[in-house]
């Protein structure tokens, strides 16, 4: 029999797998000067063969055998399997065999969500980056219990932590340089018309509204909300970030002026119009 080396590639999983055959010792013959020229030559173009198939990249080697034999799952992704005594087709149902024990190895029972948000979710969250700016970080379903703390402290199993654990807040806005907490802002859609949803919304006012953290809600549907919906959540963003009067060293706070049809935004001074009366352009 012929010595040489056969070499398979699996499409489905692209694995190559070899079978190697034990050379045998040639039988002792008396040859004449012409077959020894033949022998030659075709021992010389079996050499090329080995020499193409030897340029096969080996990133790793296992043997068929021992994948029978081994009761723990093997990774065999990019491996280059030996067989040692399979026939190649057995080679082959072997090492898919145990790609599919590989693929359904899950330890837990999840998947992943294809969507975090969803498509309201998402528009809102678009709106408000075009409307706030760079100047702010807007973090999406963070849990209350990240916002706020229980006074006082407690253990992790008791009600009053479990109370702002399991809820969550569908957006924080934080300030872009010293990550401080600004305000929270939340989506209520047809779904927060059911009682139980009305009241986790009712506690969430409360715990917010007990920690000074503003709170700006939007019941406008997704499809028709405008920058103008959003003016109020503009408010709160721009009054946290109003400077100090340089005249007289107040605090400012976002005002609004009409003309002609038209609105502008500025800063006032707190002490407007008895004591102070500067103003800043908001840009």
């Amino acid at each position: 029999m012929e010595n040489k080396q056969i070499t398979f590639e699996d499409v489905e999983f692209g694995i190559v797998i070899t079978s190697e055959k034990k050379k045998k010792q040639p039988r002792n013959k008396r040859t004449t000067k012409k077959n020894k020229e033949d022998t030659k030559s075709i021992e010389t173009k079996e050499q090329e063969k080995t020499e193409k198939t030897e340029k096969v990249e080996e990133i790793g080697v296992i043997s068929i055998n021992s994948l029978q034999t081994m009761k723990t799952k093997v990774d065999i992704t990019d491996k280059k399997v030996v067989t040692t005594g399979l026939s190649m087709l057995q080679s082959i149902a072997e090492v898919n065999k145990v790609r599919q024990q590989e693929k359904n190895s899950k330890t837990t029972p999840y998947i992943k969500r294809e969507q975090i948000m969803t498509r309201a979710e998402c528009k809102l969250y678009d709106l408000m980056r075009s409307l706030l700016g760079d100047r702010v970080i807007i973090l999406a379903k963070v849990r209350l219990a990240d916002v706020v703390d229980v006074e006082g402290g407690c253990r992790p199993y008791e009600k009053k932590f479990k109370d702002i654990a399991m809820k969550h807040l569908d957006y924080v806005i934080i300030n872009n340089e010293n990550k401080e907490l600004i305000c929270v802002v939340e989506l209520d859609d047809y779904t927060h018309d059911n009682g139980l949803v009305n009241k986790s919304d009712i506690f969430k006012n409360e715990v917010l509204n007990d920690c000074d953290i503003p709170l700006f809600r939007t019941r406008k549907r997704i499809d028709t909300i405008t920058f103008g919906d959003l003016r109020p959540l503009e408010r709160i963003v721009n009054n946290y970030f109003a400077p100090k009067c340089p005249i007289c060293g107040r605090d400012m706070e976002e005002r609004e002026s009409y003309s002609r049809g038209y609105s502008s935004i500025f800063y006032g001074c707190k002490g407007f119009p008895d004591k102070c009366r500067h103003t800043i352009a908001i840009k």
